[in-house]
């Protein structure tokens, strides 16, 4: 009977023991993706200011063309 109850013990153990790594995975994982959302968000953000200042820039080099000047 030691024998057994050894053995039911050993993976009771084993069992608890690849819960707590599944758990700590579970929330390594979930902090990547949320670190990878943000990240998304602040590329969107950035891109967002680029296209802005782009067409700002055209509008400029328009203006300043309109006004008989070289944009450079």
């Amino acid at each position: 009977m030691t024998g057994y109850g050894g053995l039911v013990n050993e993976l009771q153990e084993e069992r608890a023991d690849l819960r707590t790594k599944l758990a700590e995975n579970e929330r390594q994982l979930a902090a990547a993706y949320a670190e990878l959302a943000r990240e998304r968000a602040d590329k969107a953000a950035l891109q967002g200011e680029i296209n802005t200042l782009t067409a700002e820039n055209t509008q400029l080099r328009a203006r300043i063309t309109a006004l008989g000047g070289d944009p450079q």
